[in-house]
């Protein structure tokens, strides 16, 4: 999911995607509230942070938060949180959903990555 989602967002030409090599230690989980100054530091104006979990019936949940962590701690906020539930197939149409909620959050415009039927 990860390698969809940031294809779709350098693709457009309008997010400049970070090296992982070059993230802090700690990378936070979907639950963790973010150091915003590790982030920062190596100039990320956003975070994206997400967890995919099979469930008990097969089926997959993801979860992610995008973070707006260009601002101070008491300014860093909470840009969008979702989780879906999905057959196990649909990690490419659930990641493709929430690259346009990135998309739409840090720019302001409906993101044009999922082609299929609403999903929400």
């Amino acid at each position: 999911m990860r390698e969809v989602i940031a294809a779709n967002l350098a693709r457009n030409g309008r997010f400049v995607l970070i090296d992982p090599a070059a993230f802090p230690e700690k990378v936070p989980s979907v639950d963790e509230w973010p150091r915003f100054s590790d982030w920062r530091a190596i100039k990320a104006a956003a975070l994206l942070v997400g967890r995919v979990a099979r469930q008990s019936d097969g089926r997959i949940k993801v979860e992610f938060r995008l973070w707006d962590v260009s601002g101070d701690v008491s300014g860093a906020t909470q840009l969008v949180a979702q989780q879906f539930l999905g057959a196990p197939g649909k990690y490419a149409d659930i990641a493709n959903i929430i690259a346009d909620d990135v998309y739409d959050a840090v720019l302001g415009e409906p993101g044009h990555f999922y082609a299929g039927a609403s999903a929400r």
